[in-house]
């Protein structure tokens, strides 16, 4: 999809007014597919993901240990850029960890119980970036008045620990294009964390 079509949506989640372009839109389809399929898990994977070595093999393993370990779960990052804090591994597994707060949606395997919690908030009538409504919905997220325009934020996440994926390209590298938000939104958005993290700090010392 082509960044110029754009969908102008104002939000009025706390403290942003976001210019949500259409591919951001589309980021929530996977939800609705594995709805109207009946699917009972699926793979999602972005446009400009890269895999890591084993990947197939990796992901496998992975898997084995969430049956093994009979754990219910709803989504499973398998890329993503982790914010903040420590992040403990799931009981009984080496692959897996409990996510904080992240950006980034590059890949995870999702549930058909999972996308219904996530459809269930109505998420196309109060819409935000996706990588910022998935942590809410695990209830993970710093910006509390944000939380509180979802109820029953009980979505279950892990995250394969290491990352199977990461993106092709980053802010500032040659050849870098986002079909979801302009360079400068992610920086500014950047810049917003850092201070209220680095404020954070100050405040605790």
């Amino acid at each position: 999809l082509s960044s110029s079509l754009s969908l102008s949506v104002s939000l009025s989640i706390a403290f942003s007014l976001f210019s949500l372009t259409l591919s951001l839109c589309v980021c929530v389809l996977p939800s609705f597919q594995v709805m109207q399929r009946r699917l009972g898990a699926v793979l999602v994977l972005e446009d400009d993901c890269r895999f890591e070595p084993n990947f197939v093999n990796n992901l496998v393993a992975m898997m084995d240990e969430v049956i093994s370990n009979n754990l219910q779960w709803d989504l499973i990052y398998l890329g993503r850029k982790r914010l903040e804090g420590t992040e403990n591994y799931v009981k009984g597994t080496t692959r897996l960890v409990y996510p904080n707060y992240s950006y980034w949606t590059v890949g995870y395997v999702l549930s058909l119980r999972g996308a219904k919690k996530l459809l269930g908030q109505k998420p196309l009538t109060k819409i935000l970036p996706v990588d910022e409504y998935l942590p809410i919905m695990f209830d993970n997220h710093p910006e509390e008045s944000w939380k509180s325009h979802f109820t029953d934020r009980n979505l279950v996440a892990y995250s394969a620990y290491p990352l199977l994926l990461y993106p092709t390209h980053y802010v500032g590298d040659e050849g870098y294009f986002s079909d979801t938000e302009p360079p400068e939104i992610w920086i500014e958005r950047h810049k917003i964390r850092m201070a209220q993290k680095q404020k954070k700090q100050r405040e605790e010392l």
